[in-house]
């Protein structure tokens, strides 16, 4: 799925600018309207697009509101269907801290071990993938990263590495684009 889109003034940008989730258990399109309904009464959410097929739910998030990533799961569960896998696209800057690569987001105290998801041990990072945050931290740039989140109870949580781009700022907006 290409992740093409422009973000609103810098200033009010979201942290979060969309979230997939997996939904089990859609059977019908009265299902979708039903789930659809739930999604949309979450805070923040702008638009909501869900495959029938594939359960693939996309939400795409107002500007400069990032919501709790929980209600999601919840208004899925109210909604009468199964919560699957959960990802999301987060915009920040790679930092270097504690052996490992984080993502924080901007204007915000949020932060995310950035790990692939096919590596164990170490730092939970290929050489070239953290070669190339290495970089964008040590350069200030701004990242969008679209992965799969991983919650720990009491730790701070993870997202999979699966999609990365450089986020370009001219003039009053910013825009994604691959590098």
């Amino acid at each position: 799925m290409a992740l093409w889109f422009l973000l609103a003034a810098l200033p009010g940008w979201a942290e979060i600018s969309q979230v997939s989730l997996s939904v089990d258990g859609l059977g019908c399109p009265f299902c979708v309207y039903g789930l659809e309904k739930h999604l949309k009464k979450v805070s923040a959410v702008q638009t909501v697009q869900v495959d029938l097929k594939t359960g693939l739910v996309v939400m795409t998030l107002q500007e400069g509101k990032s919501p709790e990533l929980s209600r999601f799961e919840d208004a899925v569960k109210k909604a009468g269907f199964t919560p699957g896998k959960l990802q999301i696209t987060a915009i920040g800057k790679v930092l270097a801290a504690d052996g490992r690569m984080h993502l924080q987001l901007r204007d915000s105290s949020i932060r995310y071990i950035l790990y692939d998801k096919n590596v164990s041990g170490g730092d939970g990072l290929a050489k070239e993938t953290r070669e190339r945050l290495r970089g964008f931290a040590e350069n200030g740039t701004i990242v969008a990263i679209t992965g799969s989140l991983h919650q720990h109870k009491d730790a701070q949580p993870g997202l999979s590495t699966e999609m990365l781009k450089v986020v370009e700022e001219t003039g009053l907006k910013a825009a994604i684009s691959v590098k």
